[in-house]
């Protein structure tokens, strides 16, 4: 069975969190996004468009593979992770989820080269592909 676990990236400390997702309601019904953080035992604040979950599976120098994050394949084509129909799957866009590279399962022979939080510009080149 795999790790449950998500990341969100907190602008305050100005690093990644790492624990178990919860939500509060805000102002005008709108929620705030907060990661129990494994490592601090508290709630904390996150951007909300940097949240992404864990997929129970490393690259191949060991990295966890989350949710949102870009992979570079050996042959040098780019994916990014997105949770689509029940699973993993790497896209070769962001948006156009009919453009499927392959189901993340099994080893996994590309490397996480960033995420589309902190590399907006690796999504350039997602489309280069």
């Amino acid at each position: 069975m795999r790790e449950i676990k998500f990341r969100g990236h907190s602008n305050k400390l100005k690093k990644w969190i790492i624990g178990d997702l919860s939500t509060r309601v805000a102002y005008d019904n709108c929620y705030d996004i907060y990661i129990n953080s494994y490592e601090h035992g508290e709630d904390i604040f996150v951007e909300k468009e940097s949240v992404g979950q864990y997929t129970g599976l490393k690259d191949k120098n060991g990295k966890e593979i989350y949710e949102g994050d870009i992979l570079k394949h050996p042959k040098g084509e780019m994916f990014v992770v997105k949770y689509y129909l029940g699973c993993f799957k790497a896209f070769y866009s962001k948006d156009d989820f009919s453009n499927l590279y392959l189901q993340i399962k099994d080893k996994v022979q590309a490397t996480v080269i960033g995420n589309i939080f902190e590399n907006p510009e690796l999504l350039e080149k997602l489309d280069e592909n």
